[in-house]
């Protein structure tokens, strides 16, 4: 059994699971772990097993009904947990491709500094035909990382990995729609944390991803975790956060994202 356990949410789209899985390399000991949220479209569990066994485990987890994203990942991390054995849990999102040496890079570095405990890396991305738009940069230092997110998440989810004893004091993903960021807050309130600035992801831009009112859900919920985490030092932070989402609810999210790609932005 690996040190780190891949944790992959999954709701239909087997070809983007299997385009996921197809990034994660023998060069580097892991252990999978799928969590199918209730999908219609089942992806082929004995196939992918054996398709894949000479390079790293697949374990599958299905929800008989959709439960969420936020119940999906504590599905996961309750059965990371219950095994006993997996020092790291990373991160990979439906879609989403690493390089060939992601999860060994950031291995390295956490067991290089023991005073970290989170990591993620810069991404590299691409449109729906696989087209190479640019390099989301993310903070690399602790102390930029916890005062840029108030403003944008300091991460992309998919790109993280952290030390799987940090649960123990944190616990779960909340049930919330800003479950990643709520998380990520959650984390650096007691740990520290870096991001690797090589791109070790490759992440797909949906211009057509979020419905108006899902997305104007989120900028919501995030102003209420930016003010649940509120700490006077980062008030000049939190209040530019509190002002770009209002700007992200008044205008949308195909202007937001049109206005995020050319600044080289995400998380609007």
């Amino acid at each position: 059994m690996s040190e780190i356990a891949v944790l992959i949410p999954y709701f239909n789209h087997p070809d983007c699971l299997e385009k996921s899985l197809s990034s994660i390399s023998g060069a580097e000991k892991v252990d999978v772990i799928i969590v199918d949220d209730g999908s219609s479209e089942k992806p082929l569990q004995r196939r992918l097993k054996e398709k894949y066994s000479n390079i790293f485990s697949v374990e599958f987890i299905t929800h008989d009904i959709n439960k969420g994203l936020s119940y999906a990942l504590n599905t996961g991390l309750e059965y990371i947990l219950s095994k006993g054995t997996y020092k790291y849990v990373a991160r990979l999102d439906v879609g989403d491709k690493c390089t060939w040496d992601r999860f060994k890079k950031q291995k390295s570095f956490l067991d290089l500094n023991p005073k970290i405990s989170l990591v993620g890396s810069n991404a590299k991305m691409i449109d729906m035909e696989g087209k190479f738009l640019y390099i989301r940069k993310y903070p690399e230092a602790d102390a930029d990382i916890k005062k840029n997110m108030y403003v944008f998440s300091s991460f992309m989810h998919p790109t993280i990995m952290f030390r799987t004893n940090v649960l123990e004091e944190i616990g779960l993903y909340p049930y919330e729609v800003c479950q990643d960021y709520a998380f990520l807050f959650k984390i650096l309130k007691r740990y520290k944390a870096a991001n690797l600035k090589e791109p070790l992801l490759e992440y797909e831009v949906n211009p057509i991803g979020f419905t108006y009112n899902k997305y104007r859900r989120l900028q919501i919920d995030g102003l209420k975790v930016i003010w649940a985490n509120f700490k006077l030092k980062y008030i000049k932070y939190i209040l530019i956060g509190t002002l770009k989402r209002i700007v992200c609810i008044l205008l949308g999210p195909k202007i937001m994202m049109k206005i995020g790609t050319k600044l080289r932005l995400i998380g609007f």
